[in-house]
């Protein structure tokens, strides 16, 4: 026989497992290509990042041809950092 008590704690119990598990689904995997972050010590700065694939196979491919993230960070306060990435990307052919 249960008390209203132990019922109660074993609903926590299950909801509190069912966070974690779903919390779980959105933990971020290692990813191989990922964007180089800038410089955590310094209050504001710009990066530029190109990715340029290689194309063998296909010869009429433009030069720009390619992936570019511009990266950019300023302080608004001394507590409040605004970050934005700008991912660019162009796959050209000629003719």
């Amino acid at each position: 026989m249960t008390t209203l008590i132990s019922r109660i704690v074993s609903q926590h119990v299950r909801r509190l497992l069912a966070l974690v598990l779903g919390g779980l689904l959105f933990l971020p995997t290692i990813a191989f290509a990922q964007s180089t972050w800038l410089d955590p010590a310094r209050p504001q700065g710009v990066s530029v990042e190109l990715f340029k694939p290689d194309f063998n196979q296909l010869s009429d491919n433009t030069f720009f041809s390619g992936a570019y993230i511009v990266s950019g960070r300023v302080a608004a306060t001394p507590a409040l950092k605004i970050m934005a990435d700008l991912p660019i990307v162009h796959y050209g052919v000629d003719g």
